[in-house]
């Protein structure tokens, strides 16, 4: 089954067919400095962005988290979603660290939880899925539960020893 064009998207061309130059659909704002400091190579490359997919690469420690955090914060529509691959668990800890001073409660880390940094576990399934406010209800009447139950099985324990009294003393 064939996906009608009207449902191919830009950065779906971009991404099957890499070769194809499209434009991106990105919103000018001002740059976060406050929030993230940016030097000079850093605004070069966020206000060079115009594909609607870009590779951001380079030695470590040279800024990349810091730029697709700017990417990210100033350009990229605020309703649209990103996705960002990363080869180094550090480099998933620190873009983390960077989107999390702009709220972005919306983030999703997909990685293994035992290997990503602090701020990034925060942001994986089953973190974000236990602070959910359902889940959270859900918790709390689980508690409920156990605390139920828990009570039964000392009412019970008690009754049965009462019982043990009660026998023992009756000839």
């Amino acid at each position: 089954a064939r996906m009608p064009d009207s449902e191919i998207t830009p950065l779906l061309r971009s991404v099957v067919n890499p070769s194809l130059d499209l434009p991106g659909d990105y919103r000018h704002r001002r740059l976060q400095e406050e929030v993230v400091p940016i030097n000079q190579s850093q605004r070069k490359t966020v206000t060079g962005i115009k594909w609607c997919l870009e590779k951001i690469q380079g030695p470590p420690g040279t800024g990349k988290s810091t730029t697709i955090f700017h990417i990210i914060a100033s350009l990229v529509p605020q309703d649209a979603k990103v996705l960002v691959t990363c080869t180094r668990n550090v480099a998933v800890e620190s873009l983390a660290q960077k989107l999390e001073r702009c709220a972005r409660d919306d983030m999703l880390v997909a990685g293994n939880i035992s290997r990503i940094g602090e701020t990034a576990r925060k942001y994986v399934i089953e973190r974000k899925s236990e602070r959910h406010p359902r889940a959270q209800s859900i918790a709390g009447k689980a508690r409920d539960y156990e605390e139920g139950e828990q009570f039964l099985r000392d009412l019970i324990n008690t009754k049965e020893q009462f019982m043990a009294r009660i026998r023992r003393r009756t000839p």
